[in-house]
């Protein structure tokens, strides 16, 4: 069994779906806060599962060396 920070990975992309609606459908701007560490470990499957493309070749390839989005 995987553990997680997330009860429910149906529940997060869920969410994440709604907020991606937000943003595209209605123009909403969405800003969410959480530091890097997540990121730079990879580790953690879900919330790396959530990340789109881009955001997540940033992760991978830039923000190992100090690059910015």
């Amino acid at each position: 069994m995987e553990e997680s920070l997330h009860e429910s990975l149906h529940d997060a992309r869920d969410t994440v779906r709604k907020l991606n609606i937000l943003e595209n459908q209605y123009g909403a701007h969405i800003a969410l806060a959480h530091d890097s560490s997540w990121m730079l470990a990879g580790t953690d499957k879900v919330l790396m599962s959530l990340l789109q493309d881009d955001l997540l070749d940033f992760a991978t390839n830039k923000l190992p060396s100090g690059g910015s989005p």
